[in-house]
């Protein structure tokens, strides 16, 4: 199922949904119908800003699935601006409300949004709040949420020191 596509080189690199045998969980890999790479390589101006913290946001690891091209992250950053926000709120008012099939959508969506962006911590946080709702666990929701809540506001403040940077 595409996610996203991105262009560049002439070459189109179809970004999909699938299964990582790591952690079982699912994130946005590149799939390439060709041998030919997109993007740019790393050099001095794709360096990530210094000051931010890989367990909030893998600047590194990002980059590295981008082939190094930060003007695309920094692109997929500003989408994470406006839709991030809209999550947790919609994460928020599920759990208000007592509907945990709503809970388990807006945190699986986070989950999939944090990935694409690498942040991990927000990423595992929303897998967890993910399993609980599926679980109908409203002590782990109670005991998550804030802590999600306070991680999506540092990955926010790390994605816009780094548009900052330039």
């Amino acid at each position: 199922m595409p996610g996203f596509a991105k262009s560049g080189m002439g070459v189109t690199a179809i970004f999909t949904l699938h299964p990582s045998p790591v952690c079982c969980m699912n994130r946005y890999e590149p799939v390439r119908s060709t041998g030919l790479a997109f993007g740019y390589a790393m050099n001095s101006t794709t360096t990530p800003p210094a000051g931010v913290d890989p367990g909030v946001l893998d600047l590194t690891k990002a980059l590295a699935r981008l082939d190094g091209d930060l003007d695309f992250l920094k692109e997929l950053f500003k989408l994470f601006l406006e839709d991030g926000p809209a999550r947790g709120q919609s994460l928020a008012r599920a759990l208000e409300t007592g509907d945990l099939t709503a809970a388990t959508k807006a945190a699986h969506s986070l989950k999939g949004m944090s990935g694409t962006i690498s942040a991990p911590k927000l990423m595992d946080l929303a897998y967890a709040m993910e399993r609980a709702a599926k679980e109908s666990d409203t002590a782990a929701l109670a005991a998550l949420h804030p802590r999600l809540a306070a991680m999506l506001e540092q990955v926010l403040t790390a994605i816009r020191t780094v548009i900052a940077a330039g």
